[in-house]
């Protein structure tokens, strides 16, 4: 508990300060290099630790792929290219995946599956962070941000906290494993 206070009192300040003032461009980095490190995570936790080194090995180059498509999404975000690059996105992200997974000798089992999970990622992450760079880009938008950022942290204290108290069954415990439901 002291140690989530204490990263809360130095990341809050750096965070809001991030928001707020830099432009709209660096903003869109930051969001960018946050959903390169997320989406490593999401890969990571989606595989699982116990997945044997080659299974790793052999899935580094898709889930490289996702993650640089899913940096190219908050491009996109940035320059507010959803409506007329997204089909493309989608086209040229499913259509590389696959290509990609074939040609590094996968079977056609692994092959799928890897694709599945880089292209989920891709939207569960990236598309979702990158609304952050669309909200900063409307007017108020820093605020918005802010608030959107409020809730959600309120949202999982509060569930945190109530979960400990009352919940019994864990929620998810491969993920997340002091998470618990009534």
């Amino acid at each position: 508990h002291a140690g989530r206070v204490l990263s809360a009192l130095v990341a809050l300040p750096v965070l809001y300060a991030a928001v707020r003032y830099l432009p709209l461009f660096l903003f869109a980095g930051l969001v960018a290099v946050v959903v390169l490190l997320a989406q490593l995570e999401f890969y990571r936790l989606v595989l699982g630790p116990a997945a044997p080194a080659g299974v790793w090995s052999a899935r580094y180059p898709t889930m490289a792929l996702g993650a640089a498509f899913g940096v190219g999404v908050v491009v996109m975000a940035y320059h507010q290219a959803w409506d007329t690059a997204l089909p493309f996105l989608i086209t040229a992200l499913v259509m590389t995946m696959g290509g990609a997974t074939l040609w590094f000798g996968k079977d056609l089992h692994l092959a799928l599956t890897d694709v599945a999970l880089a292209v989920f990622g891709v939207w569960y992450v990236a598309w979702l962070l990158g609304h952050l760079v669309v909200l900063r880009g409307l007017w108020g938008g820093d605020w918005l941000v802010l608030f959107v950022l409020w809730v959600t942290w309120i949202g999982d204290s509060a569930a945190y906290y109530v979960g400990r108290a009352v919940g019994r069954t864990p929620l998810a415990p491969r993920v997340s494993p002091k998470k618990t439901m009534a």
